[in-house]
């Protein structure tokens, strides 16, 4: 069992949308589990136990923690005593604790109490078929044992799922990724074609300010002048940047240095975003204004993936 967990876990990245179900019995009892996983932002475990299993909850939550790391994980036990002699269905102690209570009411209040075994047995608590009162300890060690191979078998479902959900994002990821790295290149390539093009637009208007004028342009000067508008219009310095995070992104989805991905993927796609939206303002050339399009489409298609990784 430990080593299917262990093999569905090396498969990263994982999803984090799972079921799994799981039924163990023996001989005197039967215990069924459902697990199932949604997406959240942290782990966050709902057990929905039997009084019988109450007091494992805290168990329970720290068996599922060091499985599942992100989620919302709802947990459903369900149980069936199918030897009658593993549980005394008469909870002595609450019963003693009535009729004490009775006669001393009687006492006070100078009624006749009345008392006889059927009217006590229909109190809250007499009878203790759904209380660990009506179990012995070998009782609930059998009911835990059970409990235990039940959610590990159900988690081993759970993981599988999300396991080959993941494969699939993962392959969504690497084709939206390849789009990111066109676009991308595609921008990089127009780089000194639309510098060359301000250059020129500039010269173009300083000639057509001062035609007609004798006045001979100051080269320095217009150089320092270009500089200036090239700086404000080169996108170079965000392209690198949007590739660096391009890189790191893929880095990650590996899942060869972490197990819980999910967050910082998100965190890379909104910097790629930024990058790209600078770009964006700071180009008028229209092919890559449509290249920006395809970008910020690209991401948003990315980051959507990205919500449902563990």
């Amino acid at each position: 069992m430990k080593d299917r967990i262990k093999e569905y876990k090396q498969v990263i990245p994982h999803s984090m949308t799972g079921f799994g179900r799981a039924t163990v019995s023996s001989k005197r009892a039967m215990v069924s589990i459902e697990v199932k996983s949604l997406n959240c932002k942290y782990l966050e475990v709902r057990p929905k136990l039997p009084r019988v299993f109450a007091s494992w909850d805290p168990v329970m939550r720290n068996m599922v923690s060091k499985i599942l790391h992100r989620g919302t994980i709802e947990v459903l036990v369900g149980y069936q005593i199918l030897d009658p002699g593993m549980i005394n269905p008469i909870n002595e102690a609450a019963l003693q604790a009535y009729a004490r209570g009775i006669e001393e009411a009687s006492g006070h209040l100078n009624i006749p109490s009345g008392l006889d075994l059927t009217s006590i047995l229909r109190l809250p608590g007499a009878l203790a078929i759904e209380d660990v009162a009506g179990l012995g300890d070998a009782e609930r060690a059998e009911l835990f044992r059970l409990l235990d191979e039940a959610l590990h078998n159900a988690l081993v479902e759970v993981l599988e799922m999300r396991a080959n959900e993941g494969k699939a994002i993962s392959e969504i990821l690497q084709q939206e990724m390849t789009a990111v790295a066109t676009f991308t290149g595609s921008i990089r390539k127009k780089v000194p074609t639309i510098n060359e093009r301000l250059k020129k637009r500039l010269k173009d208007r300083m000639d057509a300010a001062f035609h007609g004028v004798n006045v001979d342009i100051d080269e320095s000067r217009f150089l320092q002048e270009l500089a200036y508008y090239s700086d404000r219009s080169d996108v170079t310095e965000e392209l690198d940047r949007l590739e660096s995070h391009s890189r790191q992104f893929l880095d990650i989805a590996k899942g060869e240095k972490e197990l819980v991905i999910g967050k910082r993927l998100d965190f890379l796609t909104q910097e790629m975003l930024r990058e790209t939206n600078t770009i964006g303002s700071k180009s008028n050339d229209l092919e890559v204004t449509n290249h920006v399009v395809d970008l910020k489409l690209a991401i948003d298609r990315l980051r959507e993936q990205i919500q449902n990784l563990e």
